[in-house]
């Protein structure tokens, strides 16, 4: 793109600027040295706009499943697995055989899973304290 300069200012951008007698055409409209004085022709393409600014990282991601043993292990480190065994014994009989097994059992800890939703409060988190649970147990490397 091309720009005239002129004392009056810059016009433009243009892309054809044809230098005549008594006159600059930019793209087919005449403005007569009479008018405009005297000009410059800048052919500098324009800067490329800077880049935009990377967002804000919006936090951690909160995994939709850990590895049971990463889901034990900051349990243990929390000193809160005694309590968890706790309130699975305190389940009726069919609940607490389903619960065991589900943390005996399952290769992985989903966060959305009912265990995890009625177990959580009963050890004192809240569904943001579950997500720094799952945040923690997803970076640890057994």
């Amino acid at each position: 793109m091309k720009t005239l300069k002129t004392t009056f200012g810059d016009f433009g951008p243009f892309t054809t600027i044809e230098t005549l007698a008594d006159r600059y055409r930019c793209d087919g409209i005449d403005y007569p040295f009479a008018v405009v004085g005297s000009a410059t022709v800048d052919g500098t393409p324009p800067a490329p706009p800077p880049p935009p600014e990377p967002p804000e990282p919006a936090g951690p991601v909160v995994p939709e499943s850990v590895p049971m043993l990463n889901a034990h292990l900051v349990i243990i480190q929390a000193g809160q697995m005694d309590a968890l065994m706790a309130l699975v014994e305190a389940l009726p009989e069919m609940e607490r055989q389903e619960a065991k097994a589900y943390l005996s059992l399952a290769l992985n800890c989903r966060r959305d899973n009912k265990w995890v939703q009625l177990l959580g409060p009963g050890l004192g988190y809240d569904s943001a304290g579950l997500d720094q649970l799952f945040i923690t147990a997803d970076a640890l490397k057994p």
